[in-house]
């Protein structure tokens, strides 16, 4: 680590155990999501745990009432 500081406290941080979750029974019905940035433009990730599809939609931008499944139409 270059950070001095970072290296001093770095085996002081806990680590954080593996979190599972049940497998689901049917498509869809878990689901994980996350918006991220790249290249310039945001994205909406979306998972389905039963089948591990990823789908990535396009955001214009991260409005409440533009990122699908959050507003309340």
């Amino acid at each position: 680590m270059s950070c001095r500081v970072c290296a001093q406290y770095a085996s002081q941080a806990p680590k954080e155990p593996m979190l599972s979750h049940d497998i689901p029974d049917r498509p869809w019905s878990l689901v994980s999501q996350d918006i991220l940035m790249w290249e310039g433009k945001w994205h909406l990730v979306t998972k389905c745990h039963y089948s591990d599809w990823v789908e990535i939609d396009i955001l214009p931008n991260t409005l409440i009432a533009t990122v699908p499944g959050l507003s309340n139409q």
